[in-house]
């Protein structure tokens, strides 16, 4: 919470010390004026807006209020607000998101700064709110607060509700599509089954036939059928890619109307190039990206994924059985990444695919921001009943989330509440990003150093470079502060 008395030269979220809103500036994520400059042309004075070898560098100027239209047009957050109003309503939703972990961690809402109490009455109120449902409360604060405080800064009023998309027009398209025998899925069940029976008939295999239960009691080789489970696992690769390729579409051509699909379409058979300030809105966090908890984009995942197994389980095989459709993709997302074109997610051509039902992360760094919990929940909105040959999730946590007394039961915590909402297939992992870069660039320092790729382990100094690449872009995240540690402009 915004708005703090005291001005302390340690403080950690100097974010958090006024308690009006403000400007905050990263030249860091800034593409340049050149490339860009949106936020030079709604400036109210654009030399306010001080720049300094081609980048913004700092806002100077009497009330920060006057430019949140800059921080609006920003593609990449180089200029962000400081603050958000909210109602207690509006709090305790994004609360109660969350309510599994707390009864499975006995955790709950904590109160922070800033100095908390200089919001004394909206403070109390949604103290109250969450007791009211049973999410218990604690307050972090100075001691040192003058009572009254800013009230005034922080509740403002609910949102403005957004008028009917006209994109389920393109859903109907889709359905008619569907609804043929000509689908991509449809044709791939032909070739898998084709090639099956041909394997019946040229490569039979008669001693694993002999292990196998029911095999010998039919008197039918396994490949004909002879086993008592005879489904074929099918493997969907790019599901965040898929979905944050229509949320980008969704939310600039159709919603916000800030593009046009001719433009997109240009600028990805440009492969972005020319492109900057648009490349720069599709990676940026404007656009909603499926990892964020953020329904706009995971009902899009959730809908991709439901018709790509309708679709695949209309199949039999040529053993007798069904397809069973499954989101885990090893590491062909390397491979498939480099056959396919630019995509509206805002990956470039050649770039790899997003890894089983985890969320992007491309070259100008990962669209995931919000942390694990906020990915956790976006993968719970999957069905993942649907997904019965498995649907994995993997996750990278930095090695100081491993280390003080709570971190086993923050570990199971997040563990048990994943599967508690339908998770099926999650993979933790420890790995520092600093540790991979040094090993990529030092090598004979780390000669035993052992990765997690993507359903296995290897040795570091066995991989290719794309896919060294891949590995250390991945988000890094906590499991102790719930915060993602990946800066923006890290990718591979």
């Amino acid at each position: 919470m915004k708005g703090c008395t005291l001005r302390c030269m340690w403080c950690s979220n100097p974010e958090s010390l006024h308690a009006r809103r403000q400007i905050g500036v990263y030249p860091q994520r800034c593409i340049g004026v050149d490339k860009c400059g949106m936020c030079l042309t709604v400036a109210p004075d654009p030399a306010a807006l001080v720049v300094e070898d081609g980048r913004v560098t700092r806002l100077d100027a009497d009330d920060p209020q006057d430019y949140f239209a800059c921080a609006a047009v920003c593609p990449t957050d180089a200029l962000k607000v400081w603050g958000q109003r909210a109602t207690v309503g509006e709090v305790m939703r994004e609360v109660l998101a969350d309510r599994d972990f707390y009864e499975e961690s006995g955790g709950g809402l904590t109160l922070s700064g800033g100095e908390a109490l200089a919001q004394s009455a909206f403070a109390v109120e949604l103290l109250r709110a969450a007791r009211a449902e049973g999410v218990s409360g604690d307050l972090e604060q100075s001691v040192a607060t003058l009572p009254g405080g800013c009230d005034e800064w922080a509740i403002g009023s609910a949102g403005v509700a957004s008028a009917p998309s006209p994109f389920p027009r393109i859903n109907a398209q889709r359905n008619r599509y569907l609804t043929s025998d000509y689908s991509v899925e449809s044709q791939r069940a032909i070739l898998v089954t084709e090639a099956y029976r041909s394997h019946q008939s040229l490569k039979p295999l008669p001693y694993l036939s002999l292990l196998i239960a029911d095999c010998t009691e039919k008197g039918r080789d396994v490949t004909a059928g002879g086993a008592r489970y005879n489904s074929t696992g099918a493997q969907a690769v790019g599901l965040g890619t898929v979905a944050d390729g229509l949320a980008a579409i969704r939310h600039l051509v159709f919603d916000r109307r800030l593009t046009t699909g001719a433009e997109l379409l240009a600028a990805m058979s440009a492969n972005w190039e020319g492109f900057d300030y648009l490349y720069a809105l599709v990676n940026g966090s404007k656009v909603p990206h499926y990892g964020n908890d953020d329904p706009y984009a995971d009902d899009l995942a959730r809908y991709a994924a439901a018709v790509w197994c309708r679709e695949v389980t209309r199949h039999d095989d040529a053993h007798g059985g069904r397809f069973q459709p499954g989101m885990f993709s090893v590491s062909s997302n390397i491979p498939f990444g480099k056959m396919q074109g630019a995509s509206p997610d805002g990956r470039r051509a050649g770039e790899p695919l997003s890894d089983g039902i985890a969320p992007v992360h491309n070259e100008p760094g990962p669209h995931d921001h919000k942390g694990v919990t906020a990915i956790i929940n976006s993968a719970a909105r999957l069905d993942q009943r649907l997904l019965t040959n498995g649907a994995l999730l993997n996750i990278r946590i930095v090695p100081s989330s491993l280390e003080g007394p709570q971190a086993d039961d923050n570990l199971a915590s997040l563990i048990r509440a994943y599967f508690r909402r339908g998770g099926s297939h999650l993979q933790i992992y420890v790995e520092s990003r600093e540790v991979l870069i040094d090993a990529d660039a030092h090598p004979d320092k780390y000669p035993g150093l052992l990765v997690y790729v993507n359903g296995y382990s290897t040795l570091w100094d066995e991989l290719g470079e794309t896919l060294k690449r891949e590995i250390i872009a991945r988000s890094e995240l906590s499991i102790d502060e719930n915060t993602g540690l990946t800066p923006p402009g890290q990718g591979f």
